[in-house]
Parts: C-alpha cells; structure tokens; sequence
C-alpha cells in the first residue's frame, strides 16, 4: 500500500469546520499518539495546514496540557512530559498566571493540582528522564523573553509579587528535589525576580 497523500484543498475547509477539527486536535495533546499508519499521518499533515484556526481555537492555554510519553524505569513505567515541550509548557504557565492577574481572575485549584502534578511527574522520574535541568533553564530563558517582549511587562509591581508567587508555587518541587542538591544554582523565586530586575536596569 502506498503512502497516503494528504487531500488537495484540506485548508479551503470553512472556517466553522476547521475550529471544530481543531479542538479535537487539541484534545489529542493529552494522549501519546503513534503514528502507525498513512491516515494517521494524513491527519498530522492536515493539522499543520490549520495554522490559524488551531491557534485561534486554543490559543496559549493548550501549552499547560503539554504532550507526554511513557518512560520505562524499574520498578514500573510512568507518563510523563517530553523533553521537547518543556520550554512551551513554562511559557504557558506563565502566560497562563500574568493573563490572570491583569484580568482579576482566581486560580481554581483544579488547575492548581494538573499544573503541579505535572511539574511533580516531570522532576520525579528518575535519571536520566528526569526533566529537572531544562525546567530549571527554562524558567530562566522563557521568562526572561516574555518580559523583554511585552507580557510580563503589562503586569504592575503588586501583581509581579504575586506572580512571582503563583508561579514559584507552580514549580517549588523543583527547588525542594534539584536546587537544594546543587547550592550554586539559583532558586526559581530567585530567578523568577532577577528577570523583573533586568529589565528595570
């Protein structure tokens, strides 16, 4: 059997159809998907010729739901977070965090135990699946990026405490399990504020 070939016009699909494909789409984040065979390939291909309507339909907030995989260690298997979707998933929380202080609206705890147990699942998982380092580098870079072009900038010293908080609270299983070991490392509250203060310099 041949390879697949992905259907001629898939992007001319209305507009309502296409948001509906895409939230479907972005319901499959939460899934590890093997790509066994040419239709499952087909609907990869079709996925990037979404574009917009992807974007439009889930925006930043798909980034929290970070794509995972099975890691096979002794004495069981788990999920957890690919190596390639660290950066993302911190840009989405904190994305996530400074669009809910400028709105005024509360954290619910649901959101609060998915974002943590994920971190939590992330840095446990034993060497050398354990995502421990990008995370930490990421927080770094990721935040330091968002607050040169714009976002964190919209946020007023009152709420950039409190994001700093929030988000350090998101990932404080990082400190306790990794920067503890390692003293020459900075804590994420530490980062988290070193960033604001560059910018301000």
């Amino acid at each position: 059997m041949g390879e697949a070939v992905a259907p001629f016009g898939f992007s001319l699909l209305p507009s309502e159809l296409a948001d509906h494909v895409a939230q479907l789409l972005a319901r499959q984040l939460y899934r590890d998907v093997e790509l066994y065979d040419g239709a499952s390939r087909v609907a990869v291909y079709c996925a990037r010729e979404l574009g917009r309507a992807f974007r439009r339909a889930v925006g930043h907030l798909w980034q929290l739901f970070a794509p995972k995989r099975w890691v096979v260690c002794r004495p069981f298997s788990r999920c957890a977070m690919r190596a390639d979707a660290v950066p993302s998933f911190v840009e989405g929380v904190m994305r996530f965090h400074c669009t809910r202080l400028l709105d005024d609206i509360p954290l619910g705890g649901a959101t609060h135990s998915s974002i943590y147990a994920t971190v939590y699942e992330a840095c446990s998982v034993p060497h050398p699946h354990s995502l421990c380092e990008p995370l930490h580098a990421a927080i770094g870079t990721v935040g330091r990026r968002l607050v040169r072009d714009g976002p964190l900038l919209q946020l007023s010293l009152g709420q950039r405490g409190r994001f700093q908080r929030l988000v350090h609270h998101m990932f404080r299983f990082l400190d306790a399990h990794y920067v503890a070991r390692r003293a020459w490392l900075p804590t994420v509250e530490r980062t988290l504020g070193a960033m604001f203060d560059e910018a301000e310099a």
